[in-house]
């Protein structure tokens, strides 16, 4: 696992026991799929759909514990485990409830995406830009269907301040993660800033693939093993997919059959689209493993799901220089 702050989704074993059997249930909403069809996939297409996505989660039993595990939650309790926590109000105190925020883009997360921050008064930051929601902001409790981040990659321009959290506030969103919250897949691309007309684009999950939580008395991990894209938007074909989390395109590379990326080349730009925006459809299929000890070799099989999102990305039009 990566040792990026966002992806280190271990749960503390001082965890409310309440929270580790908190299950939200919250289903993501597919967008309506564009009417453009005239796309190009360079990679290999699929022609079977994946599992059924973000279904509701399971409840099972493992030995003396009860793990639920689902697209939006994975965590348990075993019989035996003392814990103790506080509530969402005794948390943020007088502070608001959060809405959104950024996070800083770590070097190692922008080197696995093939992207890098650019310097100076016309360059750009990437950030984490996430958004929470299933707390009632006036009684400061959790709504039916849990507690939810979402989280996408944008960048701003150099100067632009990105949106913070108080110290309580961050308290919260960092409880939130550690409590073993799937993380939303989110579509970004490669080797470029984002897709062109014309040019070949390699997609891949901008989220860490894997996920670690440790509920007192067990070691649960789970893992992405395969990615679907759909780029024109949630039923359109066609729809792609690569082993893993995708892999970043280096500058220059081509697509090869067998080199196990997802690369897509659009015909058209996003115009015309909603928000002028392609809605892009992004699936992860994750595969659930529990140990006792967490050493290698001890993992039984638990588990799988998918979980999808859809990330809005334009594409725009190669503009040509002319000179007289």
């Amino acid at each position: 696992m990566r040792s990026s702050t966002r992806f280190a989704l271990v749960a503390a074993a001082g965890m409310a026991a309440v929270l580790f059997t908190l299950v939200p249930a919250l289903l993501l909403r597919g967008a309506a799929p564009p009417s453009m069809a005239d796309v190009v996939p360079t990679g290999t297409a699929t022609t079977t759909a994946p599992p059924s996505q973000n279904g509701p989660a399971k409840n099972l039993t493992w030995h003396n514990c009860s793990i639920v595990s689902g697209p939006e939650y994975i965590g348990g309790v075993c019989a035996g485990s003392k814990s103790e926590g506080r509530s969402v109000k005794e948390i943020l105190g007088k502070d608001p409830v959060p809405t959104c925020w950024d996070d800083p883009v770590s070097d190692e997360d922008l080197a696995a995406m093939g992207k890098a921050n650019t310097a100076g008064p016309e360059g750009i930051t990437y950030y984490w830009h996430s958004c929470l929601s299933g707390i009632d902001p006036k009684t400061k409790t959790r709504e039916p269907g849990g507690i939810q981040i979402k989280t996408w990659l944008i960048h701003l321009t150099n100067g632009t301040p990105p949106q913070t959290l108080t110290a309580n506030q961050q308290t919260l969103v960092d409880g939130v993660r550690q409590q073993g919250n799937v993380p939303d897949p989110v579509a970004v691309v490669s080797p470029s800033d984002h897709p062109r007309v014309g040019l070949n684009v390699a997609f891949l999950n901008g989220h860490d693939g894997e996920l670690e939580v440790r509920p007192l008395g067990a070691v649960i991990h789970a893992h992405v093993d395969h990615t679907y894209v759909e780029p024109l938007g949630a039923g359109s074909a066609p729809r792609i997919d690569c082993p893993g989390n995708g892999t970043p395109a280096t500058p220059g590379q081509t697509p090869r059959p067998g080199d196990g990326l997802c690369w897509y080349k659009y015909l058209h730009s996003s115009a015309g689209q909603a928000d002028e925006k392609f809605q892009v459809q992004i699936t992860s299929h994750w595969v659930v493993e529990i140990s006792a000890t967490g050493e290698a070799g001890t993992f039984e099989p638990l588990d799988d799901f998918t979980k999808s999102a859809v990330t809005p990305m334009s594409v725009t039009e190669i503009q040509a220089l002319v000179v007289q």
